[in-house]
């Protein structure tokens, strides 16, 4: 049984990366392209929490897990790895809005000031915080400190990143800078190493304890009750101190995360994770379970470019509707989810398979 169970694929942590992408994009589309308030308090709800803990914590979850899978994980790899993806998060940042608001802003617009196009230069978003996440656990490693040490070094991180959050100089540069570890308002880091570290971490321990499993249904039983019970706590704790409830998953009070916001984000893992583990078990039973793992688990592979495609797509949509001062209708915002979100999947799928395909030819020729 042990041998058939490290066997299995993890097909639900592709299910989850696989959600995980679609509630992203569908909250980029909400957030930059609409005005969330028309919708009222009951939408706003429900597409800012599937936008934030199902969305970031569950592939920082993700990511972590998928780190201990890995067949060529070492520490320099972790470390180089980190460096491509802190250079990508940069990259972005100039393909998806700051080449877009410069010509804006040299144009004449008044809806774009010299501010929008600074801010766009240091912004710090979760491809910054992904490579920062895989160079720290690559130093980590080398030097050879235990996962369970390393979650005592994130919980002592963000302790320190809740309450160094909003410390800045006026220098833009040195405060982007900053913005990779802890939060700033400008310019703007919305995923700071110390403050998030933690869901990375907490992603390899539970693939230590998954490989260890010799029945993963049981695990995943247990697993859903105990995250049952900690978002029942947290939520507990949230109102009876007086705290909306909403500071859980709504942007402001989101970003700067604490313990008990983290709390809440991984216990909806825990719970999202384990009914996926159950559902994922019952289609592959069936006649189409063979075409659904295969769709979950290219997306899932295809993560980081889809996620750099749509916001090639969204952000730069967004930037010329903010140049323009324009506003789309209410009506349109299902019509860009079904339209954009399997679209932004599909281009991310199709260039990870021809970039691969032209790195196995070149591996041939060599």
């Amino acid at each position: 049984m042990e041998e058939a169970q490290s066997k299995r694929r993890i097909t639900e942590l592709d299910a989850m990366k696989f959600l995980a992408i679609v509630f992203m994009i569908t909250v980029h589309i909400f957030e930059f392209n609409f005005n969330p308030e028309d919708f009222g308090t009951a939408l706003n709800d429900v597409i800012f929490f599937l936008g934030g803990p199902a969305a970031a914590p569950a592939f920082m979850f993700c990511m972590g897990a998928t780190i201990m899978f890995s067949r060529r994980r070492s520490p320099m790899g972790h470390i180089r790895r980190g460096f491509i993806l802190l250079m990508m998060g940069y990259l972005l940042s100039a393909l998806n809005g700051w080449i877009t608001m410069s010509i804006g802003y040299f144009m004449g617009f008044p809806t774009v000031s010299a501010d929008d196009v600074i801010e766009l230069v240091f912004i710090v978003d979760i491809l910054h915080f992904a490579g920062m996440s895989f160079m720290l656990i690559g130093v980590l490693e080398k030097l050879n400190v235990p996962h369970w040490g390393m979650m005592v070094i994130a919980l002592v991180m963000q302790a320190f990143g809740y309450v160094l959050a909003g410390f800045c100089t006026g220098n833009p540069a040195v405060d982007g800078f900053l913005g990779l570890f802890i939060k700033m308002e400008f310019p703007e880091s919305a995923f700071p190493l110390l403050n998030w570290f933690i869901f990375p971490v907490a992603g390899m321990m539970f693939s230590d304890i998954l490989s260890r499993s010799h029945d993963h249904r049981r695990l995943y039983v247990r697993m859903l009750l105990v995250g049952i019970v900690m978002i029942v706590l947290s939520t507990a704790v949230y109102l009876l101190s007086g705290t909306d409830v909403r500071g859980f998953y709504m942007v402001d009070s989101y970003y700067n995360q604490d313990i008990l916001k983290t709390m809440f984000s991984l216990s909806w893992v825990m719970i999202e994770l384990s009914l996926l583990f159950f559902l994922m078990s019952r289609i592959q039973k069936t006649s189409i379970g063979e075409g659904v793992t295969s769709v979950v688990t290219e997306v899932s592979y295809s993560l980081t470019t889809i996620y750099f495609i749509q916001w090639l797509v969204i952000g730069n949509i967004s930037d010329v509707i903010y140049i323009l001062d324009y506003s789309f209708e209410l009506w349109l915002f299902p019509l860009f989810v079904i339209i954009f979100v399997p679209l932004c999947m599909w281009a991310g799928v199709k260039v990870r398979s021809f970039r691969d395909s032209r790195r196995r030819a070149r591996s041939a020729g060599s």
